[in-house]
């Protein structure tokens, strides 16, 4: 199982934002790295917010800004980094991905969903895209100590 390594203060940031949004779903980017070969893990190096600029029900879609999305994607570049992922929140309780997140994701990218009600996070739970693009596959989620997590 791939495993998403992400620090206790990142994923604080992450449920601030999800906090924040409500009752509308937050979305936000996720750079980092791959641990490398024989270890399937992800590790989230920074967390980058945007404004869920999603042109509908912004309490049931999200779409990052495409401005924030190439700002990543450059910082990614010059940083050695890469966008391993997103994050977003869903306001009815729900950790898993909607019919619309399936339809709008890419296979191998990470998808971190922040579940929440009435503004109390309830369960934060990652998730990836098969390669054939038909089911997600859920992701384990580690945390370790900020002072371990620097290599």
């Amino acid at each position: 199982m791939r495993t998403l390594i992400i620090t206790r203060s990142e994923i604080g940031m992450i449920e601030e934002h999800a906090s924040k949004s409500d009752p509308e779903e937050c979305c936000g980017i996720l750079l980092g790295r791959s641990a490398g070969e024989g270890d399937d893990s992800v590790y989230i190096d920074r967390v980058i917010p945007s404004d869920n600029v999603h042109p509908g029900r912004r309490s049931e879609r999200y779409e990052v800004s495409p401005e924030t999305l190439l700002r990543a994607q450059k910082e990614a570049q010059s940083e050695g980094q890469e966008v391993v992922g997103y994050y977003h929140s869903h306001t009815n309780g729900e950790g898993r991905p909607s019919d619309f997140d399936r339809e709008t994701a890419q296979p191998g990218v990470s998808y971190l969903i922040v579940a929440l009600m009435e503004g109390v996070v309830l369960e934060r739970k990652s998730w990836r895209l098969n390669k054939a693009g038909t089911d997600f596959l859920e992701e384990g989620i580690k945390y370790p100590p900020e002072e371990e997590y620097q290599d």
